[in-house]
């Protein structure tokens, strides 16, 4: 199951069992947050130019798209535009301009007011039709008509962007879906390479020194921020510099809404901060592609071929007892390292292959995974486990088989139970 949808059901599950009173709520560790402009700015949200400044970094080649049926894909579709500009086959033809086979990859169908005519429906007349607002959520014209939805084809199916049944109006899309979007997509658009993506939280993994690393990397990332200053998150946008001679620091981003560079403080989202970030996530591909390696900046980073052979299992437990997760992996280059992740944060005792906690306590609930990286500077991430530490005795007598059951019941219902904008 996909973590983006994985997550939406735990919500679900929350609901149910407070409901039947079956079990504790379910603690979610990664609130859901989602992107909602549209394709203008918010009326009031200005972005500021980038200005000259010898400390000024930034990447070079990273294509500029405009909103393309949702910022999500857009700013995603610059980070595949970009890879594919190194020579990995990601778009047919040129991407570094944004042409009718970039649009198609970004969100596949026709434009607004031009959609596709019936029987060749893609994503834009399947899943963005009727373009809805919030608060009227619209059901999308495949349900409506009856019919099933075409194949995933683009980023924005990949990426779940305005769909109905997960509580997505016109080009809004969840931050959940990010890393399955973009590795499905690579999957889909060719197989030999893979995708490497590791998401960050502000104030706890995401620094400025992951910034700075990845963009001296020649990788640009995805931010959510809060444009608007009110506190609740509404667009992603596309890293690609940065300038450390400021106080506080600056990121250098595309915004979707034009094809000029632009500059934000390097900022915690909170109310009365424009352009505070969110989260974030980095980008690391693989792999010959279609067209050969990559050439240019970036070569050599995240070359790896490295597969995983063994993967952690989450699940649920008591305070007390112990939690052993590990990974193994074959066909590394050299020495491995590794490092796991709590909610996006590093664990202090967890530089080796397997983590270990000798007496879990319920603040260890949460998304555990595990950055492994080798000697080519090549990296994966395995997927993440969600573990639930209850009190000691709190423990529900249906244990994971009624978790299951649960479950089964959520994806009946569906995950549009979350609908409202977050924090």
């Amino acid at each position: 199951m996909r973590f983006g949808v994985y997550q939406r059901n735990v919500a679900c599950l929350v609901v149910l069992c407070a409901a039947c009173g079956a079990m504790p709520a379910f603690g979610q560790s990664f609130p859901p947050h989602q992107s909602t402009t549209g394709p203008e700015p918010p009326p009031g949200v200005v972005s500021q130019p980038v200005l000259p400044s010898k400390a000024l970094t930034v990447i070079d080649g990273v294509p500029a798209y405009n909103w393309r049926h949702g910022c999500g894909p857009t700013v995603v579709g610059m980070v595949v535009g970009y890879w594919d500009g190194l020579g990995l086959a990601l778009i047919p033809g040129d991407a570094s301009t944004q042409n009718d086979a970039v649009n198609q990859a970004i969100a596949s169908g026709g434009s607004s007011g031009s959609p596709n005519p019936p029987g060749s429906e893609r994503h834009y007349e399947d899943y963005a039709m009727p373009e809805d607002a919030q608060p009227t959520l619209l059901m999308d014209d495949y349900a409506a008509d009856g019919r099933p939805a075409h194949s995933e084809d683009c980023i924005a199916d990949f990426m779940l962007t305005s769909r109905w049944d997960v509580g997505n109006y016109y080009g809004w899309t969840w931050d959940s879906d990010i890393i399955p979007a973009l590795e499905s997509y690579v999957a889909y658009a060719d197989p030999s390479i893979t995708a490497n993506v590791v998401r960050y939280w502000m104030g706890d993994a995401l620094t400025f020194a992951v910034v700075k690393q990845e963009i001296d990397a020649g990788r640009p990332m995805v931010f959510l921020v809060d444009s608007t200053a009110d506190g609740y998150t509404d667009h992603f946008v596309t890293v690609i510099g940065y300038d450390d001679s400021t106080v506080p620091p600056l990121y250098i981003y595309y915004n979707t809404w034009d094809f000029v560079q632009h500059a934000a403080e390097f900022r915690p989202m909170a109310s009365g901060t424009p352009w505070g970030v969110c989260e974030g996530w980095s980008f690391s591909l693989s792999g010959t592609g279609g067209e050969g390696e990559g050439e240019g900046e970036g070569e050599g980073e995240g070359e790896a071929a490295f597969e995983f052979t063994r993967l952690p299992h989450g699940g649920w437990f008591e305070a007390g007892d112990s939690l052993e997760l590990c990974t193994e992996v074959s066909g590394a280059v050299g020495e491995v390292t590794y490092q796991w992740y709590h909610d996006g944060v590093s664990e202090a005792d967890g530089a080796t292959a397997c983590l270990t906690i000798a007496a879990l306590s319920v603040d260890d609930t949460g998304w555990y995974e595990c950055r492994v990286t080798d000697q080519s500077k090549g990296y994966r991430v395995t997927p993440p486990v969600f573990v639930k530490v209850f009190a000691a005795g709190g423990l529900p007598v249906a244990g994971i088989a009624g978790a299951g059951a649960l479950s089964l019941l959520c994806a009946a219902a569906g995950g549009w139970l979350i609908t409202r904008k977050r924090p």
